[in-house]
């Protein structure tokens, strides 16, 4: 295809050099009609982000983004955020499996907060703790397009997940209904959760709570033999009352004595 008609790249499971990275991203610049850049595991590093990153600057007919496993880390995600506010159209975001970490992600997703249509997000791998999962926390508050964040395999700790499910269960912009952590996934070919015996306590409760009240499709939750005590009972209620799909909840051996269930009778 020539320059000014190519829409799609894919570049997968190679080593694209520093020199390479700038000779493409002078032939992005070129072509203003590209949606779809998928540069997987092409070991870029931070040279080869920022050089691309400049490429795909003010592409505002880019749907599609995908910049997964190329060890690139937080001073590079500065250029990258300032390319990602001219995408006004970029819809899908993967920066799966790379070392931004919390510095990173808070550029990252400040940059997000100004895409109006960008609905999935994948953060997964990245080395993000709870400072990382609250600046997820406060695009998931202002947002009305996400509707999928896969943010597993990182280390949001008890405070981390708690902030994202306070975000989710007061915000009345999120749409976001599907998402993957390590603590449950819940996509749209699930309709059940099953979480027995996973060590949970009260904080995870707004997270299960909001995905109750905003996936249409999840029709039963088992919570067995956790630790949610009567303070998550009383949080999940919020969910159960919410909820257009739940058919069955099991709180059993969760401590949630006469107040909690008080709560999720009412």
């Amino acid at each position: 295809s020539s320059a000014n008609i190519l829409d799609t790249i894919k570049v997968y499971d190679t080593s694209l050099s520093v020199e390479g990275s700038s000779a493409l991203a002078h032939s992005m610049r070129s072509n203003r009609t590209m949606t779809s850049l998928s540069l997987s595991n092409v070991k870029l590093g931070d040279d080869g982000i920022i050089a691309v990153a400049n490429g795909f600057k003010d592409h505002g007919t880019l749907t599609l983004l995908e910049l997964d496993r190329n060890a690139f880390t937080h001073h590079a995600a500065k250029a990258l955020a300032t390319s990602l506010r001219s995408c006004s159209s970029l819809t899908r975001l993967n920066l799966g499996s790379n070392r931004i970490a919390d510095a990173g992600v808070k550029l990252v997703v400040d940059a997000c907060a100004s895409l109006p249509s960008i609905s999935n997000l994948d953060l997964s791998a990245n080395s993000i703790t709870t400072s990382g999962f609250k600046s997820i926390a406060t695009l998931i508050q202002s947002n009305a397009a996400l509707t999928y964040l896969d943010a597993s395999r990182n280390d949001p700790r008890g405070d981390g997940l708690r902030a994202l499910g306070n975000a989710m269960l007061t915000s009345k912009a999120s749409r976001l209904a599907f998402v993957r952590l390590d603590v449950l996934e819940l996509s749209e070919e699930v309709a059940e959760l099953h979480l027995r015996e996973r060590m949970l306590i009260a904080g995870v409760a707004p997270l299960i709570a909001a995905l109750m009240m905003r996936n249409s499709v999840l029709t039963k939750v088992d919570l067995r033999s956790n630790g949610l005590g009567p303070t998550g009972a009383e949080v999940l209620a919020k969910g159960v009352a919410g909820s257009r799909s739940l058919a069955e909840l099991n709180l059993a051996h969760n401590f949630i004595k006469a107040d909690g269930l008080k709560a999720i009778a009412h």
